[in-house]
């Protein structure tokens, strides 16, 4: 398996485990043998490492490091240098979760990380913030709340992985048949598709586009909105600061209108620590507290009030958009909204639909959504009427979601497409906020939030009516083979 990944993806390929006895690593490059180190790796530097508490905490995971090395491999100094960011996995039997570990320039027995995100709840900071949120929600919803939404979190993660990957696997076999190709997977997660002598390769969701830097540039927040805002591409004004500085928070909210969000600045994705719908100090201080148990950097902005867009673009063209309803219930006339709710969250973990790979939970993000409205989790809704209960689009199910097929104004595209060129992602899942897209952002006074390099394209798939729904894995696809067609006759 390393042979074929180094001679797909002309990378050196390492594979790292815990054995007994000590250490082992394991190399390919493309045209030559594996080289392999044992016990005498530098121990007191890995015990320091990341790698090594990743490997201590899951003594049975096999983690793997994919990412390209500027230099050859010493063997006899067992030391690599020039490697620029290292995405890792953890297999942990049929569980299996990415970590972003680190961007190191110098790494000593493969292992040793100077810096980047860091998961939740990883450092003592992130774990003492984290600890400080569950137990101020714990406190307002009680014991009998947080055992159901435990038992349902637990539901969520153990069927999360196999319907990701059901998913994944339906839509590039039905791509690969739209485009006349061969579709095989030789190995987990791993797609191959042939077509006229030519074979092209993604892994999951992660496309040949993504590149590291890319990626680097567009998880960091703070940094995407500096050039995002060189490019001229318009922002919701906004703060970056550290996780401790509350006093510059404070200001920030009473300087200006509300409401305001607050979200990590660094490796926050997929909605993680995000909280919208802050108007008071309380708000802010328990969201504060929330996004620093993701990242030690945070960012508060404005919220922009409008309807959430994302648009998917591919070297400047845009596939499709989508637009994002609220999450929200319908009442039934007897039920709470914490009932209501629940059974939403119920009806996805039955599903096996898109929808069931969403969760639908009690957060900071509903509780001030619903305040805003003078609600409470405990409010009867009368029979048919709808409340909106999150602000974040995140988790927005297949009722809510509606392909766009409305024109979009020429100065929304190009400020889309502005935006991705300026991050440098060419398979780009771009978020807009604006009344509508059919008049320029300065006009209605949207803004972009967000540059995905790697987009979801599940999300195009998971709209009201799915019959309908553009097939945007078909021109990824005839894109990725044009380009292998054209490196083969260069």
């Amino acid at each position: 398996m390393l042979g074929r990944l180094a001679e797909r993806t002309g990378r050196r390929v390492y594979r790292v485990g815990h054995l007994r006895g000590g250490w082992t690593s394991e190399g390919t490059t493309l045209g030559g043998p594996p080289q392999v180190l044992c016990d005498d790796f530098r121990r007191r530097r890995q015990r320091r490492s990341k790698l090594t508490r990743f490997a201590r905490w899951f003594p049975h995971a096999t983690v793997w490091a994919f990412e390209p090395f500027t230099e050859a491999f010493d063997e006899s100094e067992h030391t690599t240098r020039g490697l620029n960011a290292c995405r890792l996995k953890l297999a942990l039997g049929s569980r299996k979760e990415k970590v972003t570990v680190g961007r190191p320039s110098n790494v000593h027995g493969v292992s040793s990380y100077t810096r980047g995100p860091v998961r939740p709840g990883t450092g003592l900071a992130e774990q003492f913030y984290l600890a400080r949120t569950r137990a101020s929600l714990f406190r307002e919803l009680g014991a009998a709340h947080s055992l159901r939404r435990w038992r349902t979190d637990r539901h969520l993660r153990t069927a999360l992985p196999a319907r990701r990957e059901a998913f994944t696997r339906r839509m590039w076999a039905e791509a690969a048949a739209a485009v006349g190709a061969s579709f095989s997977e030789p190995a987990p997660r791993l797609f191959e598709f042939s077509r006229e002598g030519l074979s092209v390769h993604v892994l999951g969701q992660r496309t040949p586009f993504a590149d590291p830097v890319s990626i680097e540039l567009a998880s960091a927040k703070d940094l995407a909105y500096e050039l995002l805002a060189r490019a001229n591409v318009r922002v919701p004004e906004h703060l970056v600061l550290r996780r401790s500085d509350r006093r510059s928070a404070h200001a920030f909210l009473e300087s200006g209108p509300g409401p305001l969000v607050v979200k990590p600045a660094r490796g926050g994705g997929g909605g993680l620590g995000v909280t919208p719908s802050i108007r008071n100090t309380s708000q802010l201080e328990r969201a504060l507290r929330r996004a620093g148990s993701s990242s030690e950097r945070l960012i508060v902005e404005r919220q922009v009030e409008g309807e959430h867009y994302r648009f998917l673009l591919l070297d400047g063209e845009v596939l499709d958009v989508i637009r994002r309803g609220r999450p929200q219930v319908v009442g039934d006339g007897t039920s709470t909204i914490e009932e209501l709710m629940f059974a939403e969250y119920e009806r996805r973990l039955a599903t096996d639909a898109t929808e069931g790979m969403k969760p639908f939970p009690v957060d900071l993000d509903c509780l001030f959504t619903l305040e805003r409205q003078g609600l409470r989790l405990s409010t009867r809704v009368p029979q048919g009427t709808t409340v909106v209960v999150k602000s974040a689009t995140n988790i927005s199910g297949g009722r809510t979601c509606v392909t766009v097929r409305e024109p979009v104004a020429p100065e929304v595209a190009h400020d889309v497409r502005a935006a991705a060129v300026a991050v440098g992602v060419r398979l780009a899942g771009v978020d807009v906020v604006a009344p509508d897209i059919e008049r320029s952002l300065t006009s209605s006074n949207g803004v972009v939030l967000e540059v995905n390099p790697i987009p979801g394209l599940q999300h195009h798939y998971n709209v009201a009516e799915p019959e309908a729904a553009t097939v945007v894995a078909v021109p990824v696809l005839e894109t990725l083979f044009a380009q292998r067609a054209a490196a083969a006759h260069a």
